[in-house]
């Protein structure tokens, strides 16, 4: 299991809405996690984008539970990795999501706040002792 902080992330969603469609464009499905207002947000940018880059997605409700036709739904939106599993999930939130037991990859997007980067060393080391495979990527400012 690999994970890829990206560090330096001037704006979080901007970049995760960036990701969202370099995943569906490459045919894959993803899990993008964090807090309600974030996540409310990007879905809301999702559907203003331009048609030619819309990117097919379902907000995930509390509760976990997707209607059954929306399951094949490449981009998930929620506030923890949902049963249905994606192999990819992109992380907002401060804190390490969890189960990670569906997950092949986690993409960790971290700002330049001093905070949010004290908790991703917090998370870093998690992932260390959890024995996963950690990459770094410095995105160019």
């Amino acid at each position: 299991m690999n994970v890829i902080f990206h560090f330096n992330v001037p704006d979080k969603l901007g970049y995760a809405l960036r990701l969202a469609r370099k995943v569906h464009a490459g045919g894959h499905r993803a899990m993008i996690v964090g807090a309600d207002a974030d996540l409310d947000k990007l879905n809301r940018w999702l559907w203003e984008q331009d048609p030619n880059d819309f990117v097919p997605h379902v907000r995930v409700p509390r509760s976990g539970a997707v209607a059954p036709r929306l399951l094949p739904t490449p981009l998930w939106l929620g506030e923890a990795p949902a049963e249905a599993g994606c192999g990819l999930l992109l992380n907002l939130g401060d804190d390490m999501p969890t189960p990670l037991d569906r997950v092949a990859r986690v993409n960790e997007l971290v700002s330049t706040d001093p905070e949010d980067r004290s908790r991703a060393r917090a998370r870093w080391r998690r992932y260390e002792e959890l024995g996963w495979s950690i990459q770094r990527h410095e995105v160019p400012s």
